[in-house]
């Protein structure tokens, strides 16, 4: 009975080291998909501007369009064109880490159809940074065609900040001028997520075989 109670209480922690891990699992971005304001359906898109307080959790730099019903989203009923009018735009965001600890950001991407092109959009989290591109050529409203992407990293502080710029400018062939800078790359569901931590996951492996060495015993 004694041999049981030690087996139980080690599988116990080893549990309670997994479960311990499971809630750092939950996304650490605000309004990743961008739907807590929620537009009026009907909505093509609203331009919101630099400072904007309209898009819960992200700060705005330049100019972008929260779109509702003007193309099909990846996930949701909302999504964001990072250029907006007249101008390119960034959106940041900035949430609490844990040094050391490893993450996995990923997001959908696609591109404004209307002008196909390629579209450069410059992602930017902790000390990461990487250009993600997409060819919007022959796209459409209702097949936009988005792509998850992914960048791992490992925190280096306690406040990490994460940023997306578009780097398209677009010449369509009609004025006016402020055209150049309103067809640029989509984006939507981004999350940022702990990576699980190997340790757990070797304490519950070595309490399994823990245990199977004590019913060995005990059957000997």
């Amino acid at each position: 009975m004694r041999i049981r109670n030690v087996a139980g209480k080690f599988l116990v922690a080893a549990c309670l080291g997994l479960s311990a891990i499971a809630p750092a699992n939950a996304n650490l971005v605000t309004n990743g998909g961008f739907e807590d304001v929620v537009l009026p359906t009907g909505t093509s898109f609203v331009t919101l501007g630099a400072g904007s307080p309209a898009l819960t959790g992200w700060t705005i730099l330049g100019s972008v369009d929260h779109i509702r019903d003007y193309w099909v989203p990846s996930e949701g009923a909302q999504s964001i064109d990072l250029n907006g009018f007249g101008l390119v735009g960034t959106i940041s965001q900035t949430f609490a880490t844990t040094v050391g600890q490893p993450y996995e950001l990923t997001f959908d991407m696609a591109g404004n159809p209307d002008f196909g092109s390629v579209k450069s959009l410059l992602v930017q989290i902790d000390s990461v940074a990487q250009l993600f591109s997409f060819d919007s050529t022959g796209r459409s409203h209702g097949a936009m065609g988005w792509i998850t992407h992914s960048l791992v990293f490992t925190a280096t502080d306690v406040l990490t900040t994460l940023m997306f710029q578009s780097l398209t400018f677009d010449f369509p062939a009609a004025p006016p001028i402020e055209r150049v800078f309103s067809f640029g790359p989509a984006l939507d569901n981004v999350a940022v997520n702990a990576v699980p931590v190997p340790a757990a996951v070797w304490l519950l492996g070595s309490a399994l075989l823990g245990l199977g060495m004590i019913r060995r015993r005990t059957a000997a």
